[in-house]
C-alpha cells in the first residue's frame, strides 16, 4: 500500500509496550513524549507506504530504509542501536524512475544518468567504483 501510509513504533522489542501510531513525517521522536519517560523505540510495524528513518532529528543522521513489514528489533532494520529520532514517508512514482549519479560532491566530474533499468553493477555498466553524489528526480 504504498500511497496509505501508516507506521506503527513500540516502545520494547517484540511489539511490546506503549505504541504510537502515524500517517504523516516525524521531525522529532521525542517531542511526541514530552511528559513521558522516552528510551527509545524497540520495534516497528510498517502497515502502508515506504519510510525512511533516522537516527538524529530533522531527517538528519544515518538513514534506514523500512518497508512494508515488521521490524521486531533493531537488528531487523539494521540498527546499531535503537535510537530512532525522526521518519519520513517517501512519495514516489513507483512506475517512472529517474537517478543521476555524480562521481564528486559537489556534482562535477562523471555523470550517470539511470531511467527506468536495474544496473546490478555500475563498474560494468561504465561509471566506475565511486559514487559520491546521488540525485533522485523520480522513482524510490
Amino acid at each position: 500500500m504504498p500511497m496509505n501510509v501508516k507506521l506503527i513504533i513500540y516502545e520494547k522489542t517484540q511489539f511490546e509496550g506503549w505504541a504510537k501510531e502515524f500517517s504523516e513525517n516525524i521531525d522529532t521522536v521525542a517531542a511526541l513524549f514530552r511528559n513521558e519517560d522516552f528510551q527509545g523505540i524497540g520495534s516497528i510495524r510498517v502497515i502502508g507506504g515506504i519510510w525512511a528513518a533516522y537516527e538524529k532529528e530533522g531527517y538528519k543522521g544515518q538513514q534506514y530504509l523500512l518497508e512494508e513489514g515488521d521490524y521486531k528489533d533493531e537488528h531487523s532494520w539494521g540498527g546499531a542501536s535503537g535510537v530512532l529520532m525522526s521518519f519520513r514517508f517517501l512519495q514516489a512514482d513507483f512506475l517512472e524512475s529517474t537517478v543521476t549519479l555524480f562521481e564528486q560532491n559537489e556534482e562535477s566530474g562523471k555523470v550517470f544518468d539511470v531511467i527506468n533499468e536495474e544496473i546490478p553493477d555500475l563498474e560494468e555498466a561504465g561509471f566506475g567504483l565511486e559514487t559520491r553524489s546521488i540525485h533522485v528526480k523520480s522513482g524510490v
